[in-house]
């Protein structure tokens, strides 16, 4: 059907969008900084909520850490793009006109945006995995945590194999 726009397919640029934008604007140090923020959103938003994802982040914000305002001004933006039928919605998005508004919203507009902000982040998330360093430290951690726990798999296979049982019984 030519006209018919897909949200998803609007959410997935608008956060390639925001990531390349964050990409160029980042430190290398930084970067992996950035990508530890946009890939901990769906999660943050999931276990806690966005009333209070979004309350977590601007508190960061105030510990000089650029990657949490940039997190959560990404994320309110992405998502207030694609709640566009919610009325009253902030232009602007300073910490007190946003966290204003969504004191307001009524319940069904509470879910309509915390399920966008979670589609939304899941794009931020896929985006920054791809386009993002990973810290390199954090990369070898991950490689030894990997072989460790391959080895404990052979161990218990062996055991098994063996007739013994895995939970020492």
């Amino acid at each position: 059907m030519p006209g018919v726009v897909d949200r998803d397919v609007v959410r997935a640029q608008k956060a390639y969008e925001a990531v390349v934008n964050t990409k160029g604007k980042a430190s290398s140090d930084s970067e992996s900084e950035f990508r530890s923020q946009y890939t901990g959103l769906p999660s943050l938003l999931h276990n806690h909520g966005l009333f209070q994802t979004v309350a977590f982040l601007m508190s960061r914000e105030d510990d000089c850490k650029p990657q949490y305002q940039r997190a959560w001004e990404d994320l309110m933006a992405g998502t207030l793009d694609g709640c566009s039928s919610l009325s009253g919605a902030p232009t602007d998005l300073c910490r007190g006109a946003v966290l204003h508004w969504m004191a307001k919203l009524d319940s069904l507009q509470h879910r309509l945006l915390s399920s966008e902000a979670l589609a939304y982040s899941a794009w931020l998330k896929r985006w920054a995995e791809v386009l993002l360093e990973a810290r390199k430290d954090a990369d070898r951690r991950g490689e030894v945590a990997d072989q460790s726990t391959v080895r404990a798999d052979d161990e218990q296979a062996e055991t098994e194999a063996q007739g013994g049982s895995s939970d020492g019984q």
